[in-house]
């Protein structure tokens, strides 16, 4: 089960890099400097984080996932959050 996520979600990303609005959508966040912003980077790690948390609830037993749904909803939340910051600080379509 764990494979078929990762092969979907590579399949995306490659996807989105491989199309022409990719590639654009790169170059514009290259130029502007988001690529280096560390807002960009700690976005990128929550978003892993959510779906590696995810990741580990499907597995666990379920006596063990208790609070791990609420530590997903406050990182979606913080998550969010910082999303906004990014976009705001660089504001591009």
């Amino acid at each position: 089960m764990g494979w078929l996520v990762f092969l979907i979600l590579a399949i995306l990303i490659v996807r989105r890099y491989w199309t022409g609005r990719g590639y654009s959508a790169a170059a514009e966040m290259r130029a502007s400097g988001e690529l280096k912003s560390p807002l960009y980077w700690t976005y990128n790690a929550l978003g892993i984080s959510v779906l590696a948390i995810i990741c580990y609830i499907v597995k666990a037993k379920p006596a063990e996932v208790g609070l791990w749904w609420l530590l997903v909803a406050g990182l979606i939340v913080v998550t969010l959050f910082v999303r906004r910051a990014v976009c705001w600080r660089y504001p591009h379509p």
